[in-house]
């Protein structure tokens, strides 16, 4: 007959490779969710500061729009508003308007954005 190996049949063989495995596994759960959390928190920096961004856009577009009607007419105009601050540039091309925004946030965040009217219509 074939002899049993003596670690298989005694029950303390075993005990090493499997806490072993456990603390593994149990590490590496651990380490994956320190990742997510961090890569989670860069996320949700990004998208405030994507929301701060486009509330920028939209008060520098209100803000122009209502000195640009009332005639006030200037090639590069600056707003400086409490989350940032919005540089805008009209380019005339034709029937166009091309108007640039330059938008940078308290915290350094950078972001261009092109509207494109037609002359005879400013919405």
């Amino acid at each position: 007959m074939r002899e049993q190996l003596s670690f298989i049949l005694k029950e303390n063989g075993f005990m090493f490779p499997s806490v072993l495995l456990v603390c593994t596994v149990v590490l590496l759960t651990f380490s994956t969710n320190i990742f997510s959390l961090q890569h989670d928190l860069k996320m949700t920096y990004n998208l405030i500061e994507q929301v701060k961004s486009q509330t920028l856009f939209q008060m520098g577009y209100t803000k122009y729009k209502k000195e640009y009607l009332e005639n006030i007419n200037s090639e590069t105009v600056e707003y400086h508003f409490p989350n940032g601050k919005v540089m805008i540039t009209l380019e005339e091309v034709e029937d166009m308007n091309h108007i640039l925004f330059k938008i940078e946030t308290d915290k350094e965040y950078y972001s261009t954005v092109t509207k494109t009217l037609k002359t005879s219509t400013y919405e």
